[in-house]
């Protein structure tokens, strides 16, 4: 089982993402936002600003 995502993990899976080289310096601040909105358990707020 997968445990849900703990604040100690925010960096290492930011550090993951920048590691790819995909993704620009403005995607990855998306990721750290959508990261913390995600830990404050506040669902709506990421759907209603990223994927509408």
């Amino acid at each position: 089982m997968i445990r849900r995502m703990a604040a100690r993990d925010k960096e290492p899976v930011l550090g993951l993402i920048r590691a790819t080289g995909f993704f620009t310096a403005a995607e990855v601040d998306v990721a750290a936002r959508v990261s913390n909105f995600y830990r404050a358990g506040d669902d709506r707020v990421i759907y209603a600003k990223y994927f509408r």
